[in-house]
């Protein structure tokens, strides 16, 4: 069953990770200076570690959790380390920890199926609580961050604690079943590592007759109450993206909701500059797209009112 095998989310992540370590060590190389420390906390009995990574100022400060991606991740992901460093440099702290079973984490690895993503959305949460115990976090602007898979596991935990999670951040997250993004993904092409040929228009159309199986985002997306920011790139060739801004703008209208989201022209899957969007694309994209990170510092300030330098 479609709906029941690891997305294709994750080919699309692990072909340029080596690369984007090395890029976003370079792009950090010009922000503030930050500070990091261990956390070790307990989820479910399961002891799992991470590195908090701190402003150099002083504190009390706003805090993400960053939410993994597909895959067996660890808190060196490049993805979250740059949004770490990103935005310790702005004044806001940024919890990244190593997946369950992998690294330094205890348990088992729980893979990429539905019923692994309440799995996750739990040790976000548990994440959650043990840096909001810290004096020189602000609980009350404590929000949540994730980019791929995370636009399931996410949704699933802001709607578990609303009046904990102040905000939500998710990139290339889908709104649609596991099922109908594995679909999306072949329809591009994704799945068999070579351009389709199929036009935007031809793959929606398809997609009006995608197997709707495994967990879906959308019904817990519209459970969220607080403000929250989708970004996306328009040559993402993973996540049905131009379902994810109608899905989105029929749910802020239906149930008034604060969401906002923003497409970057010219950007894949993991928001890198890039020509086709697709894995296949060489030399791999690292160079994250303009304006993606300074989106996201910009609606912290304008939206749920942060204090970003």
């Amino acid at each position: 069953m479609r709906g029941q095998t690891e997305p294709r989310l994750l080919a699309a992540a692990l072909l340029i990770a080596l690369l984007l370590t090395a890029a976003t060590a370079g792009h950090a190389a010009g922000q503030a200076a930050v500070q990091d420390t261990e956390i070790t906390f307990s989820s479910r009995g399961t002891r799992l570690v991470g590195t908090l990574y701190l402003p150099s100022s002083a504190g009390p400060f706003p805090v993400i959790v960053g939410a993994h991606g597909s895959g067996r991740v660890d808190r060196s992901d490049a993805y979250l380390t740059e949004a770490a460093r990103y935005f310790a440099s702005k004044g806001v702290a940024f919890f990244v920890y190593d997946k369950r079973g992998v690294g330094a984490s205890g348990g088992t690895y729980p893979g990429s199926y539905s019923s692994s993503m309440a799995v996750y959305a739990v040790d976000v949460l548990a994440a959650l609580d043990a840096v909001t115990q810290r004096p020189d976090i602000r609980a009350d602007q404590a929000g949540l961050w994730g980019m791929s898979q995370a636009g399931w596991i996410i949704p699933i935990a802001a709607a578990m604690e609303k009046e904990r999670v102040a905000f939500t951040i998710i990139v290339s997250g889908p709104t649609v079943t596991i099922a109908e993004e594995n679909y999306y993904s072949h329809l591009t092409g994704l799945t068999d590592g070579k351009p389709s040929g199929r036009t935007a228009d031809e793959i929606d159309r398809a997609m009006e007759t995608a197997e709707r199986a495994g967990i879906d985002a959308l019904s817990f997306i519209a459970e969220l109450t607080m403000p929250g920011l989708w970004i996306y790139g328009d040559l993402d060739q993973s996540v049905p993206w131009r379902q994810g801004i109608r899905d989105l703008a029929d749910v802020s209208a239906e149930w008034k909701r604060d969401f906002t989201w923003h497409v970057i022209e010219g950007a894949n899957h993991g928001l890198r500059k890039s020509r086709t969007g697709g894995t296949w694309e060489r030399p791999t994209p690292t160079e994250p797209a303009a304006g993606y990170l300074e989106i996201q510092a910009d609606w912290l300030r304008d939206k749920v009112g942060l204090a970003i330098r």
